[in-house]
């Protein structure tokens, strides 16, 4: 007699059976695959398609580079600190894309701007990521906005 902990053989068989099924179904679904560049001359090839759009870093740079305009309207400010700040943060400067997004943040939560605010909060949470400040939270950075709000109040 067989093992008893392998089960019925009528029910080994079945289970057999459809992991067949199954494995020649995912095989006849998977797509053909390309060989990887094997030479030099193929590798240059693909990167000479992907080299960078330098209209758009130029645009990029010009936005890092935008001094903030001359109103006193705090949405429209606040947008600008959001704009320059990711502008900075793709281009790699971080610390400054940083304290853009944070005053962004200040001035939409000053103007009760509650949507802006949680896509600020998001780039700001990526922004430390990226500056791998980890011990820095979004919690934090709200704590210190009203603590700056609430001593600009008293008297």
């Amino acid at each position: 007699m067989g093992n008893p902990a392998a089960g019925p053989r009528p029910l080994r068989g079945i289970v057999l059976a459809l992991s067949l099924v199954l494995t020649s179904a995912v095989h006849a679904q998977s797509p053909n695959l390309v060989a990887p560049p094997r030479t030099i001359t193929d590798i240059s090839a693909i990167l000479e398609q992907e080299k960078p759009d330098a209209g758009r870093f130029a645009k990029l740079k010009a936005s890092a580079a935008a001094q903030p305009p001359g109103t006193a309207d705090q949405k429209i400010l606040a947008q600008f600190y959001f704009d320059r700040g990711e502008a900075r943060g793709t281009l790699g400067r971080v610390a400054e894309a940083i304290a853009d997004v944070r005053m962004a943040i200040d001035l939409a939560r000053s103007r009760g701007m509650g949507r802006p605010v949680l896509r600020y909060q998001q780039l700001l949470g990526s922004l430390y990521g990226w500056s791998r400040a980890r011990t820095i939270s979004l919690d934090t950075s709200a704590m210190a906005s009203a603590a700056r709000r609430t001593a600009s109040v008293a008297p």
